[in-house]
């Protein structure tokens, strides 16, 4: 790390916003209830789940550094936005994140869902989970068919952005669970600061992390990052929740070639594999598997640690596979990256 606390000379700022740095926590009652000696392969679980902003998981990192562009212009030179303009699912952990963040710098939000108002269906339901926290912050949503969302999406977003400006505003836009080589940052940074946690904690040894994949920002990070910090050891790899693993795979290795040319990095894809684990989707996004379940259940009944059926409890599943078939190598640490996504879990399990 360089003086000032930067990670490397072409870092981009950042506004902090999360509580950090977030604890490790080793978990042993988990894997004997598996059937998994922890004495033999630890496992250790770093809790993005505790990054504060109404327990916001691993998208307040990112936000800190798109959020100081919006205001700042610290990488596009202008600055000056009033209202965070991003997309994702109903149930979206990014946007009720975006949301919050906006409500505590008083910066005015603009969600756009993909899915229908559950107010209008039949029977009507009521808001709950993250759209009701996107109310509560303050965010105005908009509802958005698959047709119209996956559809001529930079219409629908001229359209949404123009109606931030007509009504006096300043947007600025961000994809998809903020997955852009800027907010990419953020796991840059959590890499090192995981490292710094373990050295502390005694272990010096090879290290398997373990992080989920959906709009792959995060797994691209944690793969810039252990080439920038010289973590040769280290293998990181990512258990998708979403499409196949050769399309999860392809985004991150994008993603990751994008901030590594953006920022001049300077980095080979010989420097940054891209790994995934395969085989925990289930039938598709956001829709509850056996195995994620039961890692969610046992998760919550052996160690108090609150998984969700989308995101955390697929990827659990993955890494408790990985340790009781091998593929973990001998004498690593197991990693598991927590990213959170605790009101998902609301109804669901």
């Amino acid at each position: 790390m360089l003086p000032g606390g930067a990670l490397h000379p072409n870092e981009p700022a950042r506004l902090r916003l999360a509580d950090l740095p977030t604890p490790v926590e080793r978990v042993t009652r988990l894997l004997s209830r598996r059937g998994i000696d922890p004495d033999r392969v630890p496992l250790f679980v770093k809790r993005d789940d505790r990054t504060g902003l109404g327990v916001s998981g691993n998208k307040v990192r990112k936000l800190e550094y798109l959020v100081a562009d919006a205001v700042h212009g610290t990488v596009n030179g202008v600055g000056g936005a009033d209202t965070l303009v991003t997309m994702g699912g109903v149930q979206s952990n990014h946007c009720r994140a975006t949301a919050a963040v906006a409500a505590r710098l008083g910066l005015k939000s603009r969600l756009v869902l993909r899915g229908a108002d559950p107010r209008e269906q039949e029977p009507p339901m009521a808001w709950g989970g993250n759209l009701l926290l996107d109310e509560l912050f303050g965010g105005e949503v908009s509802f958005h068919d698959a047709k119209e969302y996956n559809g001529d999406r930079e219409a629908m977003l001229m359209r949404v952005l123009g109606g931030v400006k007509q009504a006096g505003g300043v947007p600025y836009f961000f994809g998809t669970g903020g997955s852009v080589s800027l907010g990419s940052w953020g796991y840059v940074r959590c890499v090192y600061e995981l490292a710094a946690q373990l050295d502390t904690a005694g272990w010096s040894g090879p290290v398997d992390l373990f992080c989920c994949v959906g709009s792959c920002g995060t797994h691209a990070g944690c793969v810039v990052g252990r080439a920038l910090a010289g973590l040769a050891d280290w293998r990181v790899v990512g258990v998708p929740v979403a499409g196949t693993a050769k399309t999860m795979s392809d985004g991150t290795r994008e993603l990751v070639d994008e901030t590594s040319a953006e920022f001049e990095l300077g980095l080979t894809e010989t420097d940054t594999p891209v790994e995934v684990l395969d085989g925990f989707v289930g039938p598709g996004y956001s829709i509850p598997t056996p195995q994620g379940d039961a890692a969610v259940r046992d998760a919550a009944a052996t160690e108090g640690l609150v998984l969700d059926p989308t995101y955390t409890g697929k990827t659990m599943a993955g890494v408790l596979h990985a340790m009781s078939t091998g593929f973990v190598r001998d004498g690593a640490a197991v990693v598991f990256l927590h990213s959170g996504g605790a009101f998902g879990l609301m109804g669901s399990v």
